[in-house]
């Protein structure tokens, strides 16, 4: 099947989301919060960040906040409501061949977030989202003895994301310590050949509390289940400069994250209070993916893609039902790593376009 050919099917399920979206909408539901308001500086919001586009610990990229869904508070009958409950996403990457012996990417993917109120169960409902992505390679040439990867690859599976409190609401320590919680099951693989070395685990938890009115932490482990790298260590520290501002919009405007392995410095630019929550950033992040391929020379195995990122990126976000983002950057220390090859096949730096809308 060609390239044309998968590109037209994920168009078209894609387009089958959208359309079971709008139609399950009706009008916009009447809430407390004000569409373009400055979004809350309490502790569970000081750890949001874009997804990394592309990102297999992450396929189905971090999921809107549940306030941004439900536009406000829940009743009992909210809980039933597929319009407070889900956003759909798709996010595209493309990393461009640079020279016969490196790889070229363009990246694909959609998924649905289903969120349920927080607050009313302590964190303890999961937000589930299942995604799909397809991955269009081109290279890298044989003259190195690399091995050309498969045209296509994909990846499709189901995440969960919790986000407990470790005490109820009116306790001192609510929203002071809490949890970041994920787990996902997905099939990444070639389309010619589907077996157990397909099947991933990923995931992450992690411990995060706010320690000072400017200062918010964080500490845990993020799994990816690559051949490079199976369990890495997360955390940091979070820095509001503007954290005892009165002056929520104040205290909102810059972040500073010095955070392993995704470091970043977000700024939100000046706008009316009618206007949409424009950010700006700079990241940095350990990128790639992992799949199970057929390989000429060493039979069917897995194959890591891993590579070191910075990005500059712009966000748009709360002003209507559509959030989206784009970002420029530079991929460097690229390399191909199979599960039967000890040695690590390196690829020059690359510069990669990136974008993302969530409805």
């Amino acid at each position: 099947m060609s390239n044309t050919k998968y590109l037209q099917h994920f168009l078209v399920c894609a387009l089958l989301l959208c359309v079971t979206k709008a139609y399950s909408q009706g009008p916009i539901p009447p809430g407390p919060a004000t569409p373009g308001s400055v979004p809350s500086a309490e502790p569970e919001n000081w750890g949001s960040s874009p997804a990394p586009l592309g990102s297999d610990y992450n396929p189905a990229g971090t999921p809107a906040s549940k306030q941004t869904l439900s536009q406000g508070g829940y009743l009992p009958s909210d809980i039933l409501s597929f319009d407070k409950m889900t956003a759909l996403r798709l996010s595209y990457l493309w990393l461009p061949q640079n020279g016969t012996d490196t790889l070229g990417l363009h990246d694909i993917r959609t998924s649905v977030t289903i969120a349920l109120p927080e607050d009313r169960f302590l964190g303890l409902l999961p937000d589930v989202t299942p995604w799909f992505g397809l991955g269009i390679m081109s290279g890298p040439s044989d003259s190195r003895g690399i091995g050309e990867m498969p045209g296509q690859v994909f990846d499709t599976g189901l995440r969960c994301d919790w986000k407990p409190q470790f005490f109820p609401e009116g306790h001192t320590l609510h929203k002071t310590i809490w949890a970041e919680l994920s787990l996902g099951l997905g099939v990444y693989s070639s389309f010619d050949k589907i077996d157990s070395k397909a099947f991933r685990f990923t995931g992450q938890g992690v411990v995060a509390a706010h320690i000072f009115s400017r200062w918010s932490a964080r500490a845990g482990v993020r799994y990816y289940d690559r051949n490079r790298a199976k369990l890495m260590p997360v955390g940091g520290l979070i820095y509001y400069p503007y954290g005892d501002s009165p002056d929520k919009r104040r205290r909102t405007s810059l972040q500073i994250h010095f955070l392993f392995p995704d470091p970043q410095i977000r700024m939100r630019l000046p706008g009316t209070r009618n206007s949409p929550n424009r950010w700006l950033y700079l990241r940095g992040e350990w990128g790639g993916n992992c799949w199970a391929v057929n390989r000429a020379a060493g039979g069917y195995q897995r194959v890591d893609y891993n590579d070191y990122r910075f990005a500059l990126g712009f966000e748009a976000l709360g002003a209507t039902r559509l959030d989206f983002g784009f970002e420029v950057g530079v991929a460097f220390s690229r390399e191909l790593y199979y599960e039967k090859d000890p040695k690590a096949y390196s690829m020059g730096s690359t510069v990669f376009l990136g974008g993302n809308v969530i409805w």
